[in-house]
């Protein structure tokens, strides 16, 4: 695998912690398909920086990234779900 597509599919580790069991299917669409990267670009972010509100003390900002982690998780299944319908 060459570096770039391995700096692609280390994006996704972020998601692939959160749904093991669509491992394969993630690292896959990471690799294919620019928005879903996108998606898991954003979840590594906001993952984060939930990081350090937490460490931080700031629970008002980490229950908004919380949020955002969950709608980022929902997209995410998304466009999973659309590709096993396609």
């Amino acid at each position: 695998m060459r570096l770039r597509e391995r700096d692609r599919v280390a994006s996704c580790d972020p998601l692939v912690r959160r749904f093991p069991e669509y491992e394969f299917a993630i690292r896959r669409l990471c690799l294919r398909d620019p928005e879903f990267r996108a998606v898991c670009d954003d979840y590594g972010e906001v993952q984060r920086a939930l990081e350090q509100a937490t460490d931080r003390g700031a629970p008002e900002r980490a229950a908004e990234y919380r949020q955002m982690l969950e709608e980022l998780a929902s997209e995410a299944l998304a466009c999973m779900n659309a590709l096993r319908g396609a």
